[in-house]
């Protein structure tokens, strides 16, 4: 069981320091993020995959933080797959960019906050 835990938060680690690096792209304000989505959707998915991450990992215990929301997996543990997660973060980002789009009046002006808060308001269960 810890040596399962190790594995999940060393890929954990791996994923977000990928995914940071590739998110640079991806501005700070909400607003310009959903324009870059419509022209540049690999850089929307990447910033959208990087908070998860972080998120993922604050609720592995491995960055100290309130726990947070995720978007769901279609399958998890090692039997989850480079495709798998190509799959499952561009179906999330689709969703959390037309809700950013649909929410314009309500969330939050930082990119990163209203990732977050998107993915409370569609995955209430990935919360708990």
């Amino acid at each position: 069981m810890l040596n399962l835990w190790r594995a999940s938060a060393l890929t954990a680690g791996m994923l977000f320091l990928t995914s940071q690096a590739r998110a640079e792209d991806a501005p700070t304000d909400t607003a310009a993020f959903v324009s870059l989505c419509t022209g540049n959707f690999e850089a929307c998915r990447q910033a959208v995959l990087t908070v998860n991450n972080m998120n993922q990992m604050i609720n592995m215990g491995l960055v100290s933080g309130k726990r947070q929301c995720t978007f769901p997996q279609t399958t998890a543990g090692a039997t989850h797959t480079r495709a798998d997660s190509v799959r499952d973060s561009t179906a999330a980002t689709n969703a959390i960019v037309a809700w950013l789009t649909a929410n314009s009046a309500k969330r939050k002006p930082k990119t990163e906050d209203a990732i977050a808060q998107a993915e409370r308001a569609l995955w209430p269960a990935g919360c708990a």
